[in-house]
């Protein structure tokens, strides 16, 4: 079990919370019940998210009848009664308890459609063409994926959601339309929740730090100025949509996970993790935050793209979290993901502490220098909840700890 996961609990008159061996144990009887068996399994993703339950994802090596297949598998304990299709309950004196096979989502009925190579060209060939291959990018079981769908005349980026928060999504693409900023174009969209884009030229920002040199030209012209005429280029239309709560207003919520793990295995890390919660949430307390913008609402160096040759303009991806908001939150995320970089690869990205000094020193004459560093530290303490590798966290920790240290310095000079 990684040290990560928290043991059972058992509160008085509620079910067992869901953890990696529990949901092993719900896995196998899920499939004992079609006559297969389990040859192995490796534990992708423990995601859990208050008031909603805990899913656990694994890509399993299943036998049937002397037939192997790879399958991936997710075990929740998030309420879903009344879904039916491929959805198997599994029920004890421990809970109930649902298991599915990627990509029937219970949630996500326009997964499967555009996840089978059967069924997706109906819904791409006007771009793809016949489609050659279906890429996941990402899978957040009962909330979201995106594929790439590839096919001979082209690809692009199928997005599902849940069907509710389809409308929103095209809203935020289409407001985008006329502000100049290189972003994915809307493409195709259906009310269960499906969401067709372009892809972008441009690349990722955390793909062109991988394994150049701070001395590289593309590395040495990356300007941060660029990044700020971006957030000045959002539409003012944002201003009118939903806010999202910034990550480093959500301490309490994620210091609480922080602590669940650390009671649970007696974790010191977590229980520092808890502390840096704590002093955030605490710092975070009467700070001038700046006025309201249209912000991203999640620019990490993933969604921002880089200029492409010969231009200036930077692009940026995942337009879902686009709405009002305080311009130290975005530029905090982004700080906050290039520190975490390093620890990923240090030797091939040995080039962002010095990417990272030379934003560093800009958006400080953008925003409160003390408030973007305490600002970014919280949005470590996220990252840090869904993360298993020892050596990363503790890292993320010392990150995190130089950037409240960095901000006690900035407010100590103007008092």
């Amino acid at each position: 079990m990684s040290s990560r996961t928290s043991s059972p609990s058992h509160p008085a008159g509620g079910p067992v919370t869901l953890d990696v061996p529990l949901a092993r144990e719900v896995m196998h009887q899920a499939l004992m019940r079609e006559g297969a068996a389990v040859v192995s399994a490796r534990t992708d993703i423990v995601e859990s998210r208050p008031g909603t339950g805990t899913c656990v994802g694994w890509d399993v090596t299943i036998d049937n009848g002397g037939q192997r297949a790879q399958v991936y598998l997710v075990v929740s304990d998030a309420n879903l009664a009344g879904h039916s299709g491929s959805l198997a309950q599994v029920s004890s004196d421990t809970g109930t308890f649902y298991v599915w096979r990627f990509p029937s989502d219970p949630l996500l009925p326009a997964l499967a459609p555009i996840a089978e190579l059967a069924t997706a060209p109906a819904i791409t060939a006007a771009w793809t063409g016949p489609v050659m291959r279906i890429d996941v990018v990402a899978y957040r079981p009962l909330r979201r994926a995106v594929l790439r769908i590839t096919g001979d005349e082209g690809s692009v980026f199928a997005k599902v959601l849940l069907p509710r928060k389809v409308a929103d999504t095209v809203n935020r693409h289409t407001m985008m339309v006329g502000s100049g900023i290189p972003a994915p174009s809307l493409l195709r969209w259906q009310e269960d929740g499906l969401v067709l884009l372009s892809t972008l030229r441009n690349a990722a920002l955390a793909e062109l730090l991988h394994g150049n040199a701070a001395s590289h030209p593309d590395i040495a012209n990356l300007d941060p100025r660029g990044v700020i005429a971006l957030l000045d280029a959002l539409p003012a239309a944002a201003l009118q949509l939903r806010p999202q709560t910034p990550w480093a207003d959500r301490m309490s919520e994620f210091g609480a996970e922080h602590a669940a793990v650390a009671d649970a295995n007696e974790s010191p890390l977590d229980a520092y993790w808890c502390d840096l919660a704590a002093e955030v949430r605490h710092r975070n307390q009467g700070v001038d935050l700046g006025p309201l913008l249209p912000t991203h609402g999640d620019l990490n160096a993933a969604n921002l793209r880089v200029p492409l040759a010969g231009q200036d303009r930077w692009g940026v991806i995942d337009l879902d979290t686009i709405g009002p908001g305080h311009r130290v939150d975005d530029l905090a995320c982004l700080i906050a993901h290039l520190a975490a970089l390093p620890a990923f690869d240090p030797g091939r990205y040995a080039c962002v502490p010095e990417v990272l000094r030379r934003f560093l020193a800009h958006f400080d004459t953008v925003v409160d220098p003390a408030t973007l560093r305490v600002r970014a530290a919280g949005v470590l303490v996220t990252l840090a909840v869904a993360e298993k590798d020892e050596l990363k966290l503790r890292a993320w920790a010392q990150v995190a700890r130089d950037l409240l240290d960095q901000a006690s310095a900035f407010a100590a000079g103007r008092a």
